[in-house]
């Protein structure tokens, strides 16, 4: 097994497509970190700062005076805090969508390398090779969210003068069930495209999967349920990307969200290790 893992992990490191999806992130990243120095410098301007505040009448026809909105600017908050920043980055579609398109990339190059049908028959089990992969991904996950976190903070050191941070313990524990959660979606794109064994087709579902398209068709469904048979259903809450997006900080109760995406983990790797075992590998 750890031999298997080594391997893998060579191969991770081989893989050009684990860098530019974790630069393209970087990259929104920083792009993110500008945008929002360039809202939060808006604020330093009267004018913007009287648009904002609904009070630029008042400012033109002189019934509020400059002095008081220069103080009102003085004491609002304009400090950045990096793990709140990062929190709203995390659940967004943006990571799902990258480490869903490494998971299948990952998954479909050992078989067109024909790593697959070499070392299929060495090992006692051929589900030993999927945890293998599945263990490799879970590594390529956490320096994903370290490396994506890392240059965070850097990008607000540069663009921002003021910093501040929230509980290091809140954060830890938001990254976790989101790591968590995200491992699930891996899995359950890595187990396309073992079924599936088609690069195309397993890009092409994981893609869907993690950009919500499946939603849309489930709320039609719903739609259709609550008009024809007056019933009103909901399943949007039993999908993995829905219960991803919908933990931030300051969510409260993660019971539900955390055990749908460890059922969803489960049966995918279950799926993933029946396929493995049941193929044929000449």
């Amino acid at each position: 097994m750890l031999d298997l893992i080594r391997m893998d992990l060579v191969r991770m490191r081989k893989m050009k497509a684990g860098f530019i999806v974790l630069l393209i992130f970087v990259a929104i990243i920083g792009i993110n970190a500008f945008t929002t120095k360039k809202l939060y410098e808006s604020t330093q301007d009267i004018n913007s700062l009287a648009r904002q505040l609904d009070l630029e009448d008042q400012l033109e026809a002189a019934d509020i005076p400059v002095t008081v909105l220069e103080s009102l600017r003085d004491k609002m908050d304009l400090r950045i805090d990096p793990f709140e920043e990062y929190s709203r980055i995390v659940p967004d579609l943006m990571p799902a969508l990258f480490l869903s398109i490494f998971a299948v990339l990952f998954t479909i190059a050992d078989i067109s390398s024909g790593f697959i049908k070499t070392i299929g028959g060495q090992v006692k089990r051929r589900s030993m090779i999927v945890f293998s992969k599945l263990t490799v991904m879970l590594v390529y996950e956490l320096l994903f969210f370290a490396v994506s976190f890392g240059f965070s903070l850097f990008f607000d050191v540069i663009f921002f003068d003021n910093l501040k941070f929230s509980s290091a313990g809140t954060f830890l524990g938001f990254m976790g069930m989101q790591l968590f959660m995200h491992y699930s979606l891996m899995c359950f794109c890595s187990m396309l495209a073992t079924v599936t064994r088609s690069t195309a087709a397993g890009l092409i579902l994981s893609v869907m999967t993690a950009l919500q398209f499946f939603d849309l068709i489930i709320i039609l469904i719903q739609r259709f349920i609550k008009a024809y048979f007056e019933k009103t259903v909901n399943i949007l809450q039993y999908l993995i990307t829905s219960n991803i997006i919908g933990v931030n900080l300051d969510t409260a109760d993660v019971t539900k969200p955390l055990l749908i995406c460890g059922i969803t983990g489960v049966v995918s790797v279950a799926l993933c290790c029946l396929s493995f075992e049941k193929r044929d590998m000449v």
